[in-house]
């Protein structure tokens, strides 16, 4: 397993771990064109549910990566929660959505949380990256590593087929997804800062059962006594819960399959369905915890090994920076942000997490009664997670990479004062104008002049703006009443990094959307032909305004001409250029 590589500059970057985590910053690299390899210690993929809730930004970074249909295709949206009358409950006294249904809107196309089981969502991500030419290599075990100046190399033991090997893997840049428990954030040295909650263990398992309906999430008991919690999987027959309390013993009855049977029975006085085969049967105990920076040298951590209850956007906030830096297009500078960037959004992420655990168990214990009225309500009820978890408002205001020409003085400089914004609004920056740092609204019904549609337009030649977003490049809205008046904007574009996009108002005279020869210089021109672009990023359309969305679909810029493009590349790229 040796590696006899020695051309420093076509090294790989290596990732330790092949969760969700992981393989999104892999394919976000693969989708670069960097090398990349993924190891993880278990011999085959994991089974199970484990983390399956897919809340609406990260369905939108689906979006981005191209797996989004794979995704819809196979999973679900929640059923409601059924909680039912002890003993012996078949009667449901509650019933109420744990996230709250929201129709779409044109600026926020997924505002529904919808779930699929990691074992399915890693299977797909697997299936995008093998179109890379990449798979995970499974059991291969990192025991640790040494870092140079320009290079890792991981110490690792490979099984294979009975045989135990050791080895080698040298890398320009590591990665740890390995977890809560793994090896790179303990090596490196990171705080892991935070508390455990063993009181507030849980039983996880995914099991086969029989004659339980599929229709709901069903629910016995409280969380400050005694629980049980079973919903169904997109699997026909397979269930998963997640069941305990205060009063259970998890270890002992994690122990015995049989003992977790008896448990339900238990608890919910029923005896019309039957526990059957485990595929899972597990103890999980709460960790509130997350480290004090995410990386150190040429290492970062990811996922549950940078933090608990991890949100997806911080594979995507690495994963661009780390491309442009291994092209040389960015100094490793860049890198900084990743922490400067995430570490505010963790933290308060951590904080609202926590709040509605302890809000749960407080709600339980001191049996509060909700009125009919009240079932849905997440400031009353603790079960519903509320819009603040579709995680739209996460912003980086006060990066030092992005530039806001409109509100300089408004925006967040310090790291305390960003600890409590890092959430922004509930459903995003669209309740109030866009802001760089804000996640970039969608915009419907742009009808495509330049390139002619093709036939994976929305609609007859028409577009969407997450067309555009890609995490190969920076996308440059800029918004003019002419092509010509965008020129000056797109001669200052650094050309292997940025894509333009030219939006002409909805009142544009015909005459102005004939093609001309200055049309060149852009890459796609669009009419904005409901004005939905134009609203959401709040531009006056007799003048001139552009846009920078960076490749993880975050607003980098909000400038009013060239110089001000100029200048967020500066920011970016450490030079006047970019180039």
């Amino acid at each position: 397993m040796a590696s006899t590589t020695r051309n420093v500059d076509s090294l790989p970057i290596l990732i330790v771990g092949a969760g969700p985590s992981g393989l999104v910053l892999a394919l976000t690299l693969a989708q670069n064109g960097i090398p990349v390899r993924i190891i993880d210690k278990v011999p085959d993929p994991p089974k199970g549910q484990r983390g399956a809730g897919i809340m609406p930004r990260t369905l939108e970074i689906y979006e981005f990566l191209g797996v989004l249909p794979d995704i819809l295709k196979v999973a679900f949206m929640l059923p409601p929660i059924a909680q039912y009358e002890l003993p012996g409950g078949t009667k449901a006294t509650k019933i109420f959505d744990m996230v709250t249904m929201y129709d779409p809107n044109p600026d926020r196309p997924y505002l529904r949380a919808i779930t699929l089981g990691q074992e399915a969502v890693t299977r797909i991500l697997r299936s995008h990256l093998a179109e890379y030419g990449y798979e995970v290599e499974f059991g291969v075990e990192l025991l640790n590593f040494d870092q140079s100046p320009d290079m890792v190399t991981a110490h690792v033991l490979n099984t294979k087929d009975g045989n135990v090997e050791q080895g080698t893997i040298e890398a320009r840049w590591m990665v740890g997804a390995d977890g809560g428990k793994g090896i790179v954030r303990k090596q490196l040295g990171l705080k892991f800062l935070g508390e455990s909650r063993a009181e507030d263990a849980q039983i996880v398992a995914d099991v086969h059962i029989t004659g339980l309906d599929r229709d709901h999430w069903h629910m016995w008991g409280d969380a400050s006594t005694k629980m049980v919690t079973i919903r169904p999987t997109e699997k026909e027959g397979i269930f998963w819960s997640l069941s305990g309390g205060r009063q259970a013993d998890c270890d002992k009855i994690t122990s015995d399959p049989e003992a977790f049977r008896q448990f339900v029975r238990d608890v919910s006085g029923r005896t019309d369905f039957e526990l059957g085969e485990f595929i899972t049967l597990s103890t999980f105990k709460p960790n509130i915890r997350m480290v004090d920076k995410f990386g150190d040298g040429r290492v970062f951590v990811t996922g549950d090994a940078a933090h608990v209850h991890s949100p997806m956007g911080a594979q995507f906030n690495l994963g661009w920076k780390l491309a442009l830096v291994y092209k040389s297009l960015a100094p490793a500078s860049l890198l900084s942000t990743y922490t400067e960037e995430r570490l505010p959004v963790v933290a308060q992420m951590l904080n609202k997490t926590t709040s509605l655990l302890d809000r749960t168990i407080a709600h339980a214990a001191n049996k509060v009664e909700l009125k009919p009225e009240d079932f849905q309500n997440e400031d009353k009820n603790p079960w519903v997670r509320g819009k603040i978890m579709f995680q739209l408002g996460i912003n980086y205001r006060w990066s030092p990479v992005v530039l806001d020409e409109e509100a300089d003085d408004e925006r967040v400089v310090s790291v305390d004062e960003a600890r409590l914004t890092a959430y922004g609004s509930a459903m995003g920056a669209s309740e109030d104008r866009v802001h760089a740092g804000d996640r970039a609204p969608d915009a419907p019904f742009l009808v495509l002049l330049k390139p002619k549609p093709t036939d994976k337009s929305v609609g007859p030649g028409t577009k969407r703006l997450f067309d555009f977003l890609k995490p190969t490049h920076h996308t440059v809205l800029i918004f003019s009443g002419t092509v010509d008046g965008a020129v000056e904007i797109l001669q200052e574009l650094p050309p292997l990094v940025a894509r333009s996009l030219v939006v002409l108002p909805t009142m544009t005279p015909v005459e102005k959307l004939v093609y001309k020869d200055t049309w060149e210089s852009a890459h796609c021109v669009v009419k904005d032909s409901y004005g939905y672009a134009y609203k959401f990023y709040s531009v006056d359309p007799t003048k001139t305004k552009a846009v920078i969305v960076r490749p993880d679909g975050v607003v980098g810029a909000v400038v009013k001409g060239a110089e001000g493009v100029k200048r967020y590349f500066s920011l970016v790229f450490g030079t006047d250029s970019g180039n």
